[in-house]
């Protein structure tokens, strides 16, 4: 993986935040990478239902909208059990709302952590609208419809994944990085060490120090 981007499967990444049709393309890419269900019926048999040598990770994920609708991006950080940054990432979405933005940054947060091979994540969200929504039965009739049923099939696959809701302090990196997502001149970029705009919060955030509502950094 190149420092900054990965050339290999960028697009299958970028792409799903735009199209199911895609998504199930890409998707179609990775099946041959991923646990097997014959493999996944042994671990089951032998493990019981904990994925057996997967380190649990998490995922924080965020989208940024100016105005609502409005220009938007959306961003995301992978870290293990210490803290570390694994790979984090930001895209530019175009015009959407705040609820797309949220939603988009999800959906390519989960497929990045499947790219990457993790097979056991907790993802955090800020904006509790989201976790009502997934968990809707009434899904069907809502206009980001598509996109609320792509993240529910993504859920599903072979691996164990979480979804909960974070206070917006705990989520600054996240928050961070989909707003560099506004600006982005591509529309997908993955970063494999933190880039410059993030350091000093994820430095902060290991450090277990809280940013207060309405801070803003250099």
């Amino acid at each position: 993986m190149e420092n900054g981007k990965n050339s290999v499967y960028s697009k299958e990444v970028k792409d799903v935040g735009y199209s199911r049709k895609v998504l199930k393309s890409a998707l179609g890419k990775l099946e041959g990478k991923s646990t097997s269900a014959a493999i996944a019926q042994e671990f089951k048999k032998k493990y019981g239902k904990k994925p057996p040598l997967y380190e649990v990770v998490k995922l924080n994920t965020d989208g940024a909208a100016r105005g609502n609708p409005g220009v938007a991006g959306a961003g995301g950080v992978i870290r293990n059990s210490s803290g570390d940054w694994l790979v984090g990432f930001t895209a530019h979405l175009g015009v959407c709302s705040n609820v797309a933005a949220e939603l988009h940054a999800l959906r390519l947060g989960l497929l990045l952590a499947w790219q990457e091979g993790y097979r056991a994540i907790v993802c955090e969200v800020d904006v509790k609208v989201i976790l009502d929504l997934l968990k809707s039965n009434t899904m069907q009739y809502h206009p980001l419809r598509a996109l609320l049923m792509d993240i529910r099939e993504m859920f599903s696959w072979e691996w164990q994944c979480e979804c909960r809701h974070t206070l917006r302090e705990g989520n600054f990196c996240a928050d961070k990085l989909s707003k560099m997502g506004c600006d982005l001149d591509v529309e997908y970029e993955i970063f494999c060490v933190p880039p410059q705009q993030v350091i000093e919060v994820f430095q902060a955030d290991g450090r277990g120090i809280a940013f207060p509502r309405g801070f803003t950094s250099a």
